[in-house]
């Protein structure tokens, strides 16, 4: 039996070894003490779950204790997630509700919410209720023209590529644009903001020319008798 002399060994790299696979263990079986209060760190944020709590919804990212050891760190004996942290939040707080409230951040866009639940595996009718009522309501359902021209068209306003259609489409839009902003500033400036209308003002002496200035920007005079 080949033994390894003791001069060779490095009793601080063996020491980290056995602290590794303690800590692995304890990442992967941990759940047998429901006393066991775990670490985590999403993006800096820190938290301490209890275990008893995630154990109560199996097959998801943290309450399977296989699955979630991928993301351990037995350096700092901590999970470690590159997630948002508001929606990590979010599904703790539905832990601790017994599955009775999932609420999304404010701030954060829906489809983004659903990709976060998706990673942390939640259970596919909460998926499925989540994306019928917050998703599926969203879709805008667009009809498309049935003439091959007038299809052409709406794609190219709607939906521009880099081909030339488009971008001649950008370049009049462009144009249109500088016209309408060039005209609501001349209509602004003081030396084009006075234009002599003249009407005809019947009068008791019969009908006469008389001019009456407006402003361009004030609403049209009436001219009675």
């Amino acid at each position: 039996m080949f033994k390894v002399p003791k001069s060779n060994i490095n009793k601080s790299i063996l020491k980290k070894e056995l602290k590794f696979l303690y800590r692995l263990n304890k990442a992967l079986y941990q759940d047998v003490d429901e006393s066991v209060r775990l670490n985590f760190n999403v993006l800096g944020h820190h938290y301490e779950i209890p275990v008893s709590i995630l154990n109560n919804y199996p097959n998801t990212l943290l309450g399977e204790p296989k699955l979630r050891a991928n993301y351990y760190d037995y350096l700092k004996d901590e999970f470690i997630f590159d997630r948002h942290p508001q929606a990590f939040e979010s599904i703790i707080t539905f832990y601790l509700s017994d599955g009775n409230s999932l609420s999304k951040p404010d701030w954060m866009p829906t489809e983004m919410f659903y990709e976060e639940l998706k990673f942390f595996r939640m259970k596919s009718s909460i998926l499925t209720s989540y994306y019928d009522q917050e998703i599926a309501s969203m879709i805008d359902i667009k009809i498309i023209p049935k003439n091959k021209y007038k299809r052409y068209l709406w794609l190219v306003i709607n939906y521009s590529t880099q081909d030339w259609y488009s971008q001649l489409m950008r370049i009049i839009d462009f144009i249109l644009n500088l016209i309408a902003l060039w005209t609501f500033a001349r209509d602004c400036l003081s030396d084009h903001r006075m234009s002599q209308i003249i009407y005809w003002i019947e009068e008791s002496n019969g009908q006469v020319f008389r001019p009456i200035y407006m402003l361009f920007h004030l609403h049209m005079y009436n001219v009675c008798n």
